[in-house]
């Protein structure tokens, strides 16, 4: 299956929005046959006003996100 936008996307409605990645942080665990990785990412707003985003996070087939905060 072809995924044209693979990776983490932030869209806003409008291009010219300037939104920059401060800081990525991600933790893993192991146990027994399941792991959990927490991925943390820090994003800051460059504008003066307020922008509304939208975040793509793509996982791999059969893999679930349990939250997003």
């Amino acid at each position: 299956m072809e995924r044209p936008n693979e990776g983490v996307v932030l869209r806003t409605a409008n291009v010219g929005d300037r939104i920059a990645l401060r800081g990525v942080r991600v933790r893993s665990r192991v146990a027994g046959l399941s792991y959990r990785t927490v991925v943390e990412q820090t994003f800051v707003n460059l504008d003066a006003r307020a922008i509304e985003a939208v975040y793509v996070f793509p996982l791999p087939e059969g893999r679930r996100c349990a939250g997003l905060r």
